[in-house]
């Protein structure tokens, strides 16, 4: 049995013949391929070299997280165990598969990275956001799905590449940024690609219309803003962030009223949001954190 792609050059994962079987068949298909080659195609890059990157992220490299930037972790593997000691930083795992594939150029880097960026969309409408605010503001979402793998990057460079690393990861980490700015130009493609394909997808494998843990994100972002303790007062009862975005949730779920204020020292100050509905509560704090 041969090596995947990203196994054969010499900064390789250590992989047993279990963790091998699983780096080959494991296949983390999030948005459909179908959807990856309409965008591409959307935003001019041919459907074979979409396909080619899909095949190769989603069933070559058996690191498809650590590759899209959707988590900050490093790759590694003993008997199918991840280690906390990083082999290979997931964004030269891409270049290094590329280049041996003699497809390291511009075409198929940003097919990449539109890859990753509708992946981490899929994420988002299904574990935080749900897909409300991704019909609202499409492409303005999408750019914060490229912050957050631009940050997760550069998190897991940081934390684990900083003592005489072979590849030139910051500089690729900095092209993959530029090629990800230069496709959120494409914004009437991107509208189209993000409100035909990538939310009924999502709402078709059961994606909410909101996701709980968006509550937690707009209370956060509120927060930031106003530079308040994440200490909320939900219906006048003092409660850390998680437990008041829980209760929110629910509370507001059921249609119930809900009046959220920060907590001040004992007291609570005056509600910043007063609502029984799920749709209201999130436009108002939505526009709170646009401003």
């Amino acid at each position: 049995m041969s090596l995947p792609v990203g196994c054969t050059f010499n900064m390789r994962v250590a992989l047993d013949h279990e963790a091998m079987f699983l780096c080959l068949s494991l296949c983390v298909v999030m948005t459909s391929w179908r959807c990856h080659e309409h965008c591409a195609e959307l935003v001019g890059i041919r459907r074979s070299v979409a396909r080619f990157v899909d095949e190769l992220i989603d069933m070559q490299l058996g690191a498809h997280d650590a590759v899209c930037g959707l988590v900050a972790e490093p790759i590694g593997a003993v008997s199918g165990v991840v280690l906390r000691v990083a082999t290979v930083h997931g964004v030269d795992l891409l270049y290094e598969a590329l280049k041996l594939s003699g497809m390291l150029n511009e075409a198929h880097l940003k097919a990449a990275v539109l890859h990753c960026m509708l992946d981490c969309a899929d994420q988002r409408m299904k574990k935080w956001d749900g897909t409300y605010l991704w019909r609202r503001w499409p492409v303005g979402m999408l750019s914060i799905c490229v912050e957050r793998l631009m940050k997760n990057w550069e998190v897991l460079y940081n934390r684990y590449f900083m003592f005489a690393y072979p590849f030139n990861t910051p500089r690729r980490i900095e092209e993959l940024a530029e090629l990800a700015r230069a496709l959120l130009k494409n914004v009437e493609a991107l509208e189209r690609c993000i409100l035909n394909c990538v939310v009924p997808d999502a709402e078709g494998e059961g994606a909410p219309t909101f996701g709980p843990k968006l509550v937690n994100e707009l209370l956060d972002c509120v927060r930031q803003k106003l530079g308040k303790k994440a200490v909320y007062c939900v219906n006048w009862q003092i409660l850390p962030s998680a437990s008041a975005a829980t209760k929110i949730f629910a509370e507001l779920k059921k249609g119930n009223a809900v009046a959220v204020g920060f907590a001040e020292g004992y007291g609570c100050e005056p509600p910043f949001v007063e609502t029984r509905s799920l749709e209201e509560f999130v436009e108002k704090l939505w526009s709170r954190c646009r401003q």
